[in-house]
């Protein structure tokens, strides 16, 4: 569990460190990266939602109306997320635990962080049309 948490943190750092190159600190770069970790994370359990659907035929309905569970989901994995990368700015102790990595480094993982957060996306358009296809 702990390599877990520490991959996750080096996504982090790594959304963290890209926003604070673009936006700059002064727009809060530390929340840019929530944002996108959130929806991500969000992702990933429509994913698991969708699996289990396309293959079990096994529905979840947790509510009518989908666009609220969404946002709720999002909502307490922002705040979770909150707790584990911004209060007390643990986003700075994580700065300094992943920026000594060398240039190889940081090239192959940033290429793997990459995959994650676009691949998590795909992944998910392409559940959502077999889904559909499939199932009708």
């Amino acid at each position: 569990m702990k390599l877990i948490y520490t991959i996750y943190r080096y996504i982090y750092y790594r959304e963290y460190t890209w926003y604070k190159k673009k936006i700059g600190e002064e727009d809060f770069p530390h929340f840019s990266a929530i944002f996108v970790m959130s929806l991500t994370l969000t992702i990933w359990i429509f994913i698991a939602i969708s699996l289990l659907y396309i293959i079990w035929s096994i529905q979840i309905n947790i509510i009518e109306n989908k666009k609220s569970i969404a946002i709720i989901i999002f909502s307490l994995i922002s705040i979770l997320h909150y707790y584990l990368f911004i209060k007390n700015n643990k986003y700075l102790i994580i700065e300094e635990e992943f920026k000594k990595e060398n240039k190889k480094q940081r090239y192959l993982r940033g290429w793997l962080v990459v995959l994650y957060s676009i691949g998590s996306f795909l992944l998910f358009i392409i559940l959502l049309i077999l889904g559909i296809y499939f199932k009708g």
